[in-house]
């Protein structure tokens, strides 16, 4: 099985049995996905669909913060003097 896929249901669960947060709405909100189609989802099958889209909008902004320092650092690594 494929290490993300693992990921993909491992982590939900894992914040499954630490809060009172029902699965599939933990499965939603961290799978990869718009924002859009994950709440939209959420909705149709009468989940959390607010809970979804604030994890979505949290995995945004945890990506758009780290993305630049890490590319920095990636850079700084791998330049050749």
């Amino acid at each position: 099985m494929n290490i993300w896929i693992r990921i993909a249901i491992g982590f939900p669960y894992l914040l499954f049995r630490l809060s009172s947060i029902p699965y599939p709405t933990l499965v939603l909100g961290v799978s990869p996905g718009g924002i859009a189609e994950m709440a939209i989802t959420a909705k149709v099958l009468q989940l959390g669909a607010p809970m979804v889209t604030s994890f979505q909008v949290a995995r945004m902004v945890f990506v758009l913060v780290l993305t630049g320092p890490l590319y920095q650092s990636a850079a700084r690594l791998l330049r050749v003097s």
